[in-house]
């Protein structure tokens, strides 16, 4: 059985700054796009925010990048 999760504010605090880089990196390309597909690009920075808050609980550590 699966033991529920808790907010965890340190790994919430740094997937917040990976995901607001992410976005802000990613800007130029979203001001090319069409409003609609802004939105789902937008839409899809989020998801990716909340996957890697749910696994960084579940335990899940990425492995330091080479940049």
């Amino acid at each position: 059985m699966e033991t529920p999760m808790s907010f965890d504010s340190r790994l919430a605090e740094d997937v917040m700054y990976a995901s607001a880089f992410c976005l802000c990196d990613g800007w130029p390309e979203l001001v090319d796009l069409t409003p609609a597909e802004r939105l789902d690009r937008i839409v899809a920075y989020f998801e990716a925010a909340f996957m890697a808050y749910r696994d960084g609980l579940a335990g899940w550590v990425p492995e330091p990048s080479a940049n």
